[in-house]
């Protein structure tokens, strides 16, 4: 059964709890806990405790985790023509953009327009890439490289490059795909792009360790000889976990590690397909906190963060080198092929969001972006494919925007249904407070400060369920925010995220 959660106005009229009779007056919402005298006018105890570490640093937060995938086949001129993607990235603070996410199907840059998963090249009309009728094809509306980077410099984000050698090795035309490679390369620099980071290829998961090395010695130095200063991707496999991809990840470091700069993953939660609802990623298995962690690739039994720090303590380790990790695919997956709403992505979102940060991972993109995989929908994306409303996973994603700075600090919860984020901001004087109320429960929660006086909350931003949690719509929500003194008292809305920003002095 789908639970049903309390309006997010009766959470509000809850909120001082027994205190509310003596402040009938002042704001509601978040309250101010200034020692005992305040404590005592709440007449009900906290069923949560959080407590946050100022003094204990963990790890810098990168700002480009909040990515997106596009590609030329479903972000199409007309898709884009009125701006209503660009605005809605732009709010959120997307900071990379990855293009294309098909290359392992058949990107050719100078010949845009073949269709998802299809491939000009291909000659064979039984093979599943043939693309069987030509005269379908409008290159001129398909996305390109240029529009693609005008769109980065529109809503400031960093763009990411793919480029294509499965053809290649598909056809025999290995020395044609680095001939349109480098042109890439090369047409990019020439214009002024600055596009730092590159991959190669796209989960090549077919060829060896050994073919896959002799593409990275071969073409990484020519693409490098033309622009100096990029940085160069490359997906190995999907995860690091298990026998099969840390002997992989090793093979390839062993053999071509000093052409990668960046190792690039794939995390879809519970990749089970076709649907297998007893092992796969339902809603169920995510609120019942029976897993630890609490999402975890079904293959490797580590975190998103687990999985990105045991490949790079393994670099360096064996092979005396310091290497960031990318994510430069993710979801909830197969995306569109469990009973799931697009609230409950959401709320999936958030997490993995978290485990970004706990991993110390430097780049994140979630797929899809902007449209749905044709074959499994939309409810993942950021946006309706059709209308462009702004579906949950992007009111989710746009409470992380001003969260992902500075550097992340400790904080713990009381319960492990509910996990929480903490970043405190360059200038040390702000702490934002990310907390996932994963229970059926609204959770009066009390927030410890350590290694600092709270001065104010300046804002609290609530995505809750209103209503069923198998709604396909949801909304930001500002309560009102009161001064505190040493620690901050609110209620968490059953299905919530919440995020607090939080004023400190040290």
């Amino acid at each position: 059964m789908i639970p049903r959660v309390t309006s997010f106005t009766s959470l509000l009229m809850s909120a001082f709890l027994g205190g509310a009779l003596a402040a009938a007056n002042e704001p509601q919402g978040v309250e101010a806990v200034a020692g005992t005298p305040a404590a005592s006018r709440l007449a009900e105890p906290a069923a949560l405790r959080l407590c946050v570490d100022l003094t204990k640093k963990l790890r810098p937060v990168s700002p480009l985790l909040n990515g997106i995938c596009l590609n030329e086949a479903n972000d199409t001129d007309e898709r884009w023509a009125d701006g209503k993607f660009a605005r809605g990235l732009e709010e959120i603070g997307v900071g990379v953009l990855r293009f294309p996410d098909t290359t392992h199907t058949g990107f050719h840059w100078q010949s845009p327009g073949a269709p998802l998963w299809k491939d000009l090249w291909e000659t064979n009309p039984d093979s599943p890439y043939y693309v069987a009728d030509r005269s379908t094809l409008r290159p001129e509306a398909a996305m390109s490289v240029d529009e693609f980077v005008a769109v980065c410099r529109e809503i400031g984000a960093e763009p990411i490059l793919d480029v294509n050698f499965q053809s290649g090795l598909r056809y025999g035309r290995l020395a044609d795909s680095l001939a349109e490679s480098l042109a890439l390369v090369k047409h990019c620099r020439a214009n002024g792009y600055d596009v730092k980071f590159w991959r190669v290829g796209n989960e090549p998961f077919q060829y060896s360790a050994e073919e896959l090395a002799a593409v990275l010695n071969d073409w990484v130095p020519r693409m490098k000889a033309i622009d100096p200063d990029i940085k160069i991707l490359f997906n190995a496999a999907n995860h690091y976990g298990g026998k099969h991809s840390h002997e992989r990840w090793r093979r390839i470091f062993e053999l071509a590690g000093q052409h990668i700069d960046i190792a690039d993953m794939h995390h879809y939660w519970r990749w089970v397909y076709p649907p297998n609802p007893a092992i796969g990623p339902t809603w169920e298995r995510f609120i019942s906190g029976d897993e630890v962690p609490l999402i975890e690739d079904l293959r490797n039994a580590t975190s998103s963060g687990e999985s990105a720090r045991a490949l790079r303590e393994m670099v360096k380790r064996e092979f005396g080198r310091t290497i960031d990790v990318a994510i430069t695919e993710w979801n909830c997956g197969p995306v569109g092929s469990y009973p799931m709403s697009s609230f409950m992505y959401a709320m999936i979102h958030a997490e993995l969001m978290m485990q970004f940060v706990d991993g110390g991972v430097l780049i994140a993109c979630r797929w899809p972006g902007t449209g749905p995989d044709p074959r499994r929908g939309s409810k993942a994306s950021l946006f309706h494919p059709r209308s462009k409303e702004k579906l949950p996973p992007w009111h989710t994603a746009r409470l992380y925007r001003d969260v992902l700075v500075g550097d992340q600090i400790e904080a713990t919860s009381s319960e492990r249904r509910v996990p929480v984020l903490a970043t405190l901001a360059p200038d040390a004087a702000t702490v934002w407070l990310m907390t996932l109320n994963k229970t059926a429960d609204d959770l009066v929660t009390h927030i410890d400060l350590c290694g600092s006086e709270a001065l104010q909350v300046d804002s609290a931003s609530m995505v809750p369920a209103e209503g069923a949690v198998a709604s396909d719509h949801a909304e930001i929500i500002h309560p009102p925010t009161r001064i505190i003194g040493q620690g901050i008292k609110l209620t968490l809305p059953a299905f919530s995220l919440t995020r607090l920003s939080i004023t400190v002095r040290h």
